[in-house]
Parts: C-alpha cells; sequence; structure tokens
C-alpha cells in the first residue's frame, strides 16, 4: 500500500542549478517595475524564467507586469502556474484576482481574493476588492480583545508628540512629509494606478528616511499592498 501512495504522488521538481541568477533577475525585476519601466522588468522576469523554467517568482512577477500591459488572460495563466507551484502565496492569489476580474470573471475573481484573505487576513485590499464587486467577504468579522490596562506608546501633549521610555514620557520629534498623491497636471483624487508610482516614493522616503506620511485624504487602495512589497524587498 506504501508503493501504491508514492506512487501517485506528484514528482518532486529538482532543485535548479541557476536559481541564485534567476533571483537577482527577479530582484532586478521589481526594482525596474517600481522604476515603471515595465519593458525592462518584463525583460528581467523573462531571464529569470529562462533559468529557471515556472520558477514561482517569475511567475509572479510576469504576472504583474502582463497586468500592467493590459494582457489580463496572458497574467491569469503567469499566476495560475504561480499558485500551482506554490499555494500560500497571497500575492500570486489576489493577482489572480484582478486578472479574473479585469476578464469579467466576478465571481471567479471573489474566489481568488477570498483564498488571498485566508492566506492574510490583513490583507485589506483583497477585502475592499471583493467589496467593490457587491459580493460579501464571507469572512468572519474577527472580535476585538480589549486590554484591561491599555498599554499607550504614544500621546499628544499640546502640539507635540510623547513616548513613553523607561524614564517616563519624552519629547519625541516625528519627521514625516505631507503626501498629495496626485500627479502633476490630474485633479487631486485622481490617484495614480499602479504600484509602481508608489513603490518608488517609498524607496525615495527609504533614502531621506522619513518617520511619517500624511495623506490629505484616504490614499488609494494599491497603496497598502505597496508598502508590504516594498518592506519584504531588498530596500
Amino acid at each position: 500500500m506504501l508503493l501504491v501512495v508514492l506512487g501517485s504522488q506528484a514528482p518532486l521538481r529538482a532543485p535548479c542549478p541557476h536559481a541564485a541568477a534567476a533571483d537577482g533577475e527577479t530582484t532586478a525585476g521589481w526594482q525596474a517595475y517600481r522604476r515603471e519601466a515595465i519593458a525592462q522588468a518584463a525583460a528581467h522576469f523573462a531571464t529569470a524564467d529562462s533559468l529557471c523554467p515556472g520558477g514561482h517568482a517569475a511567475q509572479v512577477g510576469l504576472g504583474f507586469v502582463l497586468l500592467r500591459q493590459n494582457q489580463p488572460r496572458g497574467a491569469a495563466e503567469r499566476f495560475l502556474r504561480a499558485v500551482a507551484s506554490d499555494a500560500s502565496d497571497a500575492e500570486a492569489w489576489y493577482g489572480l484576482g484582478l486578472a479574473r476580474a479585469r476578464l469579467g470573471q466576478r465571481v471567479a475573481a471573489a474566489d481568488a481574493w477570498r483564498r488571498t484573505l485566508r492566506l492574510a487576513p490583513g490583507y485589506e485590499d483583497a477585502e475592499l476588492q471583493i467589496l467593490a464587486l457587491g459580493i460579501d467577504s464571507g469572512l468572519a468579522r474577527r472580535p476585538v480583545v480589549r486590554p484591561v490596562d491599555p498599554d499607550v506608546a504614544a500621546r499628544t501633549v499640546a502640539d507635540g508628540f510623547e513616548i513613553f521610555t523607561r524614564s517616563g514620557w519624552q519629547p519625541f520629534y516625528v519627521k514625516g512629509i505631507n503626501l498629495g498623491v496626485a500627479l502633476p497636471g490630474h485633479f487631486a483624487s485622481d490617484f495614480p494606478t499602479d504600484d509602481s508610482t508608489y513603490g518608488r516614493w517609498l524607496e525615495l522616503r527609504i533614502v531621506y528616511t522619513r518617520m511619517a506620511w500624511r495623506f490629505p485624504g484616504t490614499s488609494p487602495r494599491i497603496f497598502p499592498p505597496t508598502i508590504r512589497r516594498t518592506a519584504a524587498g531588498p530596500s
């Protein structure tokens, strides 16, 4: 019986001998993507895919590039390959949902975003995408557990901030910028629709070591996942 079970399993893929080079191309691809150099990003991801055919990271990158190039069907195929190789990647499921939504496959898109939320319950953008379709996310609201003694790490005093340290409350100056997300020549509420713009802004924030950003209004839905990707990347 053991032999039968083992024989029914899918064969394990041998490690790619060019994995390090493929990882380098994938990293370069995301850097180009955030600079809005989509053609360069596509070339880097394609090179990574040629070095390690079917590699998960390259499929995800190519999927988002194809979305930017308005090719949702090709993007969906790449994301399907990605989730087939690693079904635990919430970003791949999220991208698959975007591709399906652009193809008019509303129910299938919602299913992909539900998988995103099951893997990453804090992925607010996926839930907003489902609600934008007019479909309930199907997820139970998490109970709010309030501590008996509130843990207050910071407070406002007069026109400043204070943080709590071992020595008690100390003044704290927050270095930040006021960020209007509309580009020149656009209305104030006309947010950029691509995440590479926000990724470039985040990299500038890291360079100039600002600790806080203030949005005059509600931040675009695409901004929170861009923060997660930038924080997880080489920067």
